[in-house]
């Protein structure tokens, strides 16, 4: 029987992005910074959540201290791994 959990060969991309957008949605809350509002029209007008992540680590390479300002420096750095 196959332990998925413990399996390195089953890997579940799709659920680390939907944590990642469900984790972004949250920290924009209440900011008010034209990237800020960028990413969640995004989100609320459903594009994929790849191109989202892109975007965001775009954003981060471009100003690496705004994005981690807003988002925090592990989830910053955790979007930039993938």
């Amino acid at each position: 029987m196959l332990n998925i959990a413990t399996s390195p060969a089953i890997r579940f991309d799709c659920l680390q992005v939907m944590d990642i957008i469900y984790r972004v949605e949250m920290k924009l809350a209440g900011h008010e910074s034209i990237w800020c509002i960028a990413v969640k029209n995004a989100i609320r007008s459903g594009k994929p959540a790849p191109q989202i992540i892109d975007t965001i680590k775009d954003m981060a390479t471009d100003n690496y201290n705004a994005v981690a300002d807003v988002l925090g420096v592990s989830l910053t750095h955790r979007i930039t791994k993938l």
